[in-house]
């Protein structure tokens, strides 16, 4: 049976400037997934990382939905990567548990995965996903994806989808996740393209920000779309030592049965109302998510579905 192991996180604070209202109305909320730093004090990361842990009922009501349009991401990472049976893997920010499930198929019995989060509820959801799939050669651990607790393990591959973004002290992590790669390793991750190629999250957030806007970003805050320019997570991935750097994009197709629907989706799978609730009246939020419903119509095909084709960008390295 897979195993949840609480991990650690150490404090950080690397800020970074960004502008206001679309990144308010995207930071944290949007991704659930990702490794933030936990201390003593009630601090705005590890405030963070308990939004994101109290979006993890709605991540698993639209598991089926998100993964039918990730699985294909899951499935690039891991052959970028290069995992194969018998390997050992790391998967950073792993949510509800991919790409960690599809690579623990692909290993087999005489291989073995280490996934990594910060939330729990997550954690405990992912681990339920693999034992009903019947793999027993994952071990789901809390832990921070910035200096995450395994310096004396050493990986084939290692896999982070859709969470670098959300890591502050980029070039520190890579270096210190390429160290955990044996010789000839790979790491594979994903990331966002630029806003306007993502339009399952832009849509909701700009929309959002115009109607609704929260107050400026903090130092600090961080968003999906930090890395929409390839060049950046690329730069950070030779400083870090990682060679034969290469990157391809994606397309990911999100489909929902009516522009409600995907309403219901962004409502469900952020934090956003939350926070839109310490500044706004409730007639105002909801004015805004009825906008949001409104403009995902423009996105509608046959019998009123709604199709948001999204571009992801896959990168990957060997030590």
């Amino acid at each position: 049976m897979p195993t949840v192991e609480k991990g650690f996180w150490p404090d950080r604070s690397t800020p970074i400037r960004e502008g206001k209202g679309l990144v308010e109305a995207m930071r944290d909320a949007d991704n659930p997934t990702v490794s933030e730093s936990k201390t003593v004090t009630h601090g705005p990361q590890e405030q963070a990382a308990g939004r994101r842990n109290s979006a993890a009922s709605g991540w698993a009501h639209w598991w089926e939905v998100w993964e039918r349009a990730a699985q294909p991401v899951s499935d690039r990472l891991v052959e970028l990567a290069g995992v194969a049976a018998g390997h050992s893997v790391l998967d950073l920010a792993t949510g509800l548990g991919e790409p960690a499930i599809t690579a623990a198929r692909r290993v087999g019995a005489h291989g073995w995965v280490i996934a990594t989060d910060c939330a729990p509820d997550m954690l405990r959801e992912a681990a339920t996903r693999a034992e009903a799939a019947g793999l027993s050669n994952i071990e789901f651990r809390e832990m921070d994806a910035e200096t995450p607790d395994l310096q004396h393990i050493a990986f084939d591959s290692i896999l982070c989808r859709w969470g670098f973004m959300f890591v502050p002290d980029l070039e520190g992590s890579l270096r210190r996740l390429t160290a955990l790669l044996k010789p000839g390793g790979r790491l594979a991750a994903a990331a966002w393209g630029m806003p306007d190629e993502v339009p399952v999250i832009y849509t909701s957030a700009s929309v959002v920000a115009k109607i609704a806007p929260l107050p400026p970003a903090p130092a600090g805050a961080l968003h999906p779309f930090r890395l929409s320019d390839p060049d950046i997570l690329i730069g950070a991935m030779k400083k870090a030592g990682l060679g034969d750097v290469s990157h391809e994009e994606l397309r990911v197709a999100f489909e929902f049965a009516s522009a409600e629907d995907y309403t219901r989706f962004r409502r469900d799978m952020t934090t956003l109302d939350a926070q839109l609730a310490e500044h706004h009246p409730p007639d105002v939020i909801e004015a805004a998510w009825q906008a949001v419903t409104e403009a995902a119509r423009a996105y509608g095909g046959n019998e009123g579905r709604i199709r948001f084709v999204n571009t992801a960008v896959c990168f990957s390295g060997s030590r």
